[in-house]
C-alpha cells in the first residue's frame, strides 16, 4: 500500500460489481459502479443548465425515466461492459419492475447516489460561479 503514480491508479483501480439474480433458474446480469464518463453522461441526462427569463443561471433535475437511464448506465457483463443503449430504454422498461428495482437499489448504493444527492448536485451547481458543479465529479 502506498501513493499511485498515474500508471499505477488505472493498473489497480478496482470497478465494484454485483451480482444480481434475474429469474429462478440463477441467470444473472451484473450491476456496477460507474466510471467517471458513464457517471457524467448519467448526470447529463437528469440535470439540466440554463437561465431563466432574466438571464439568471438556472439549474432543473428531471426525474423523467430516470430508473431507465440508471439501469441503462450500470447493468453490464462479467467483464463490467454495458449491455445496454439509449436505443435500448423502451426495451429495458419491458423488464420485470422488481428486477428493475433492485438494480436501481444496488447502482444507488454502488454509485453513493440518493435522492438526497441528487438533490445536492442540483444546489451545488446553482451556487457554483458561472453554473460550473462544484462537485468533483468528471
Amino acid at each position: 500500500m502506498g501513493s499511485l503514480n498515474k500508471k499505477s491508479l488505472f493498473e489497480k483501480q478496482v470497478i465494484k460489481m454485483e451480482k444480481i439474480i434475474v429469474n429462478e433458474e440463477g441467470d444473472y446480469v451484473f450491476v456496477k459502479e460507474m466510471s467517471a464518463k458513464e457517471r457524467a453522461w448519467y448526470e447529463s441526462q437528469i440535470i439540466h443548465y440554463g437561465t431563466d427569463d432574466n438571464g439568471k443561471m438556472k439549474v432543473t433535475q428531471t426525474m423523467d425515466r430516470y430508473k431507465t437511464k440508471l439501469a441503462i448506465s450500470t447493468i453490464c457483463d462479467s467483464k463490467g461492459v454495458l449491455l445496454f443503449t439509449m436505443d435500448d430504454m423502451d426495451l429495458i422498461e419491458t423488464l420485470n419492475g422488481n428486477l428493475i428495482q433492485e438494480v436501481i437499489e444496488v447502482a444507488s448504493r454502488l454509485n453513493k447516489m440518493d435522492e438526497k444527492a441528487l438533490e445536492t448536485e442540483v444546489k451545488n451547481s446553482e451556487a457554483a460561479p458561472g453554473g460550473a458543479s462544484s462537485s468533483d465529479s468528471v
